[in-house]
């Protein structure tokens, strides 16, 4: 498997991008300095009553060593009734996210790859199958919900 860039429209069947929408209009927001966009990302939680949202902060060190080109796939996981979002915060120029569709075991032929750019977070819809974060450069930190 070599790594994409992502879009919107490829990660679709896996999630969707955190990023300012094109087609979501802005409300104006603290005093007029701030446009805010509602829904960016729908947020799932079908374990109601035996979970709660969990608001985090992952810092990542590199998985891929310097200078190496590929990287061995250890563990893919999934959460099978919610949403899990990442967002970067700092130090993160690109990252690596691994996607895969399955039901009790990931469907190995349908992993893909996607290389995701500065600013740019991601949402996994319930029931993805996916790697944990692979950050390249140097340690970075991620907000998870």
């Amino acid at each position: 498997m070599i790594a994409i860039p992502i879009s919107a429209a490829a990660f679709a069947p896996f999630g969707t991008l955190i990023t300012v929408p094109a087609n979501n209009r802005a409300v104006t927001a603290n005093l007029g300095t701030a446009q805010r966009y509602n829904f960016v990302s729908e947020l799932a939680n079908r374990r109601p009553g035996k979970a709660k949202p969990n608001l985090c902060i992952y810092q990542c060190e590199p998985m891929v060593p310097p200078g190496a080109r590929r990287l061995v796939l250890q563990l893919l996981e999934r959460h099978p009734d919610s949403t899990q979002l990442f967002v970067p915060l700092r130090n993160v120029h690109s990252y690596l996210v691994v996607v895969a569709h399955g039901d009790d075991r990931p469907d190995i032929a349908t992993i893909k790859g996607f290389r995701v750019p500065l600013g740019v977070g991601i949402s996994y819809k319930p029931g993805t199958w996916h790697h944990p974060l692979i950050t390249l450069e140097e340690p970075c930190e991620f907000v998870c919900l």
